[in-house]
């Protein structure tokens, strides 16, 4: 007999299978916190009034606290930035995580462009330093031409200034000219005189016939002769004098001016030509200087293309978001100057960046003791201490929510702890201790509303669920402090009705079935009370819901930026909401002397807190279910 063949059966998918299970873990868990609402802190005195949920007001130990997520990082870190000009692409990149030593290599960059870039230079530079040599030369060279211009137009000049005075000197040219016409008007007039008497004695001895006429006429003709050379003899002298004179000595005086202006004129040409030839030469220093400074900086650049670690330290790679421009650290990718490459953190001292919301900010404080956990350990709690707060809201957001206010904060972990399983990027869960309220009297936050800028919750009396004004307190994430209005034992209701003047949205009808199993478990006992205080890690009313870093947790001012109608929303997005907006230390109300502040909770051993929640709590009130305490040793107030 043969069995039958099992039916095919279409094989479940990975991503369909997850949404079932991720679909089954959230109804269990909004079951269960639903449950523990529904109970009320201290087991009894919560139930179901006129279809709403209730709670016992208790007195007890309050802390003021608040938590936000942040990221591990170590308090000392050394970021290595590309100091390169321009982009250029990673060659070879070590790997993130690796502890390096001082001068390992941590990144190098691509140095083709810079190796050809500096060939280039060296060639540039040799031919600087050739004609900066040459210019060296050419400046010698016109040194010299210049002084022997000077030299001889300083001899021209002096030469002339000799023939000047030669000339005028007395017993110069001038003077040796004139007397020389004077001795030829002399001897003229001498060769005249004589002429004259021989010609009378020549007469009268023709007019007696001892002489013939041709003795006559020749010494007629000598007498003749002699007076035409006095008179030349008397106009050389008298040339001389008028015109050879004065022609002569603007002649000398004339060299003598011209040389002194070429002698001028040598020493300025020199003067100028020796000047461009220093330019020359300074402009070739200044040329090979400049390549030698481009040749040594670029043997720097080509350096800087191997980036070394300056000290010991673990590689942390950046965190990259992607809207930013920048690329991931990746072999292969562009890099461009002072873009950061990686950090070398000092691992041995931590420290966690948180943002805290702007409605806290007021009350942290330098030196508040912080409770720090981290999500991939989950078994190790640390210690720190407030270390920085931001003086101005960080803008990172700015873009996604314009109106998201936050604080970078700093928490350093203390020294004494073990912090060798920590990385830097872990994330982290910081819960800041403001202080601790001593035996007070306090409620859920979404138990109180506000009618006419007054703080009201609703009273249990006679039956029915009235409005009572009530003076509000110091508060945290989860409870209120109630200074005056409430006491120990009063029942409230436990979400509050919309504030007054707000349009309510319809509620949706409640499932009867649903009211009567609420209904027998508000009469039936109470589960185990908890132990921790309210408000801190893990109490009563925190929240666990997904959200963003400054969104998504409901702070009390925060009254404006919920939807109008909240009595249709139940837990802290509906009425109590209000009570976050408004703020009870808003109001100036005074602290009743009942409490009392103190530095902080025990170490070791919490201060107690009000008892858990009766079942019938709404599942989703804002209040999230009861952890255990233990982690607030150490902790401690303002």
């Amino acid at each position: 007999m043969t069995e039958p063949e099992p039916s095919p059966r279409a094989p479940v998918r990975p991503r369909r299978r997850l949404r079932l299970l991720t679909a089954a873990a959230g109804l269990a868990a909004a079951c269960a916190l639903g449950l523990l609402l529904f109970r009320g802190p201290g087991g009894d005195g919560g139930g179901v009034v006129m279809g709403e949920l209730t709670y016992e007001v208790k007195r007890g130990d309050l802390r003021i606290s608040f938590t936000e997520r942040g990221n591990v990082k170590a308090l000392k870190s050394v970021p290595i930035y590309c100091t390169l000009e321009g982009s250029h692409t990673i060659v070879s990149l070590i790997p993130e995580g690796t502890n390096v030593n001082a001068g390992d290599v941590l990144v190098e960059l691509d140095a083709s462009d810079l190796t050809q870039q500096l060939n280039q230079q060296q060639i540039q530079v040799e031919t600087a330093e050739a004609d900066l040599e040459n210019a060296s030369e050419q400046l010698e060279i016109q040194r010299s031409l210049g002084e022997s211009q000077i030299e001889k137009s300083t001899l021209d000049l002096t030469l002339a200034e000799i023939d000047l005075e030669k000339y005028l000197s007395p017993r110069g040219d001038y003077e040796l000219a004139r007397t020389k016409a004077n001795a030829d008007k002399t001897i003229a007039e001498e060769e005249l005189s004589r002429a004259q008497n021989e010609l009378e004695w020549t007469e009268k001895l023709a007019a007696k016939g001892y002489v013939s006429g041709t003795e006559l006429i020749a010494d007629r003709l000598a007498v003749s002769k002699a007076r035409l050379q006095l008179e030349q003899a008397g106009g050389a002298l008298d040339l001389l004098e008028r015109y050879t004179l004065k022609k002569d000595k603007a002649k000398y005086e004339s060299s003598v001016t011209q040389a002194k202006q070429a002698l001028d004129r040598a020493k300025r040409e020199a003067r100028a030509e020796l000047a461009q030839a220093e330019a020359t030469k300074r402009g070739k220093e200044a040329t090979l200087n400049l390549s030698q400074r481009r040749l040594a900086k670029l043997q720097d650049q080509l350096e800087k293309t191997k980036v070394r670690a300056p000290g010991d330290g673990m590689v942390v790679y950046p965190n990259v978001e992607p809207w930013r421009r920048e690329r991931m650290i990746m072999q292969g990718a562009d890099v461009h100057e002072n873009q950061l490459l990686m950090n070398l953190p000092d691992v041995s001292v931590m420290a966690v960046d948180v943002q805290v919301h702007e409605s806290w900010v007021d009350q942290v404080k330098e030196g508040l003791p912080a409770l720090v956990s981290i999500d991939a350990l989950p078994n190790l709690q640390l210690r720190g201490k407030v270390s920085r707060v931001g003086l101005l809201p960080d803008s990172v957001n700015r873009w996604i929510n314009p109106d998201l206010k936050v604080y970078q904060t700093e928490v350093t972990l203390e020294e004494s702890q073990d912090v060798s399983l920590l990385r830097p990027g872990m994330s982290a869960k910081v819960e800041v201790l403001i202080a601790v309220l001593r035996d007070v009297v306090y409620v859920p936050v979404q138990s109180v509303s506000s009618i006419d800028d007054r703080q009201v919750c609703y009273a249990l009396e006679g039956g029915e669920l009235v409005p009572r004004t009530i003076q509000g307190g110091r508060y945290n994430e989860s409870f209120v402090e109630v200074a005056s209005g409430l006491k120990e034992g009063d029942v409230i209701q436990l979400t509050a009705p919309a504030p007054r003047g707000m349009r309510k949205l319809e509620r949706e009808p409640i499932d009867e079935a649903l009211a009567a199993e609420l209904e027998a478990a508000a009469s039936g006992e109470g589960g185990p009370s908890d132990k921790g205080v309210p408000g801190g890690p893990g109490g009563p009313g925190e929240r666990r819901g997904p959200r963003g870093k400054g969104e998504g947790r409901k702070k009390p001012g925060d009254l404006d930026g919920r939807e109008a109608g909240g009595a249709g929303r139940p837990g802290a997005e509906e009425a109590g909401y209000a009570r976050r907006r408004r703020g009870p230390e808003a109001e100036g109300s005074p602290r009743p002397a009942s409490h009392r502040e103190e530095g902080g909770a025990p170490r070791g051993a919490p201060p107690p807190g009000p008892p858990a929640l009766k079942a019938g709590a709404a599942p989703a009130g804002g209040v999230r279910p009861a952890e255990p305490a233990s982690g607030a040793s150490g902790g401690g107030g303002q």
